[in-house]
């Protein structure tokens, strides 16, 4: 497996492995898919984008994701929505998850899950970050895994919001997921961010060195996201203080 920044070449395939990574489990889903939690349980390897309760971060299932839009992660699943699964498995997703617990992103009026369209207007908009945007290839050079960072802010001061972050699901539960927030929280290091935000499930994200927000003195945009809001303090960290807030595309999910 591979691991390199996003590319506009990238974005159909990206979009289609969010999707995949968010849409909703069924009986006609994949052995990977189902063996996830449906909407409202908690979902491996990927995570939503914020909404009204965390996101996972990887489509995994198991990663992190922001305010009531959607969760960071999908499964591992490895999809990153805010609010990932509360498990051991690489499997969190980030852009799924909610407050309340661990779950799918919602479909737009489409039918479509929120996050692959959150992805495409992170993007268009500017909010997006793509030295902290990844995919994760396989051995044949197909995306099998994506990483959103775009830029959110403590007060008046710029840090990274991560999620959704999704893996597909026949890739999901092999450690993809994990591979992309390790991947983006050495490249944010390395870009002297301070920190970097995301909604999850606690149990998971711990292994990354994420903590409770409230620890740094930093407010989820919801209070009741409660600890599933976390914290991951970086080199240049210096005390960062105050209420955290998404980029614009996320008041839409």
């Amino acid at each position: 497996m591979l691991i390199r920044r996003e590319i506009p070449a990238d974005a159909a395939a990206v979009r289609a492995v969010v999707a995949s990574a968010f849409a909703p489990a069924s009986a006609s889903s994949s052995a990977a898919a189902s063996s996830a939690p449906a909407a409202g349980a908690s979902a491996p390897d990927s995570a939503p984008a914020p909404a009204s309760a965390p996101a996972s971060a990887s489509g995994d299932s198991s990663a992190a994701s922001a305010p009531a839009p959607a969760p960071a992660s999908a499964s591992d699943s490895d999809s990153a929505s805010a609010a990932a699964p509360d498990s051991d498995s690489d499997s969190d997703s980030a852009a799924g998850a909610g407050a309340g617990g661990d779950r799918r992103g919602g479909a737009d009026g489409t039918g479509e899950p929120v996050e692959a369209r959150l992805v495409d207007e992170l993007r268009a908009s500017g909010a997006s970050l793509p030295g902290l945007s990844l995919v994760a290839l396989d051995e044949e050079g197909a995306v099998v895994g994506h990483v959103m960072c775009s830029r959110g802010r403590v007060g008046a001061t710029p840090v990274v919001a991560l999620g959704p972050l999704a893996v597909r699901p026949d890739r999901q539960l092999r450690g993809v997921g994990s591979a992309l927030v390790h991947a983006v929280v050495g490249a944010a290091d390395a870009l002297d961010e301070p920190l970097v935000a995301l909604l999850g499930a606690p149990r998971y994200y711990r292994r990354f060195g994420f903590r409770p927000a409230t620890a740094f003195g930093v407010a989820a945009p919801v209070e009741a996201w409660g600890d599933h809001f976390q914290v991951r303090a970086l080199t240049a960290y210096g005390d960062v203080r105050g209420q955290f807030a998404y980029p614009k595309p996320f008041d839409g999910l």
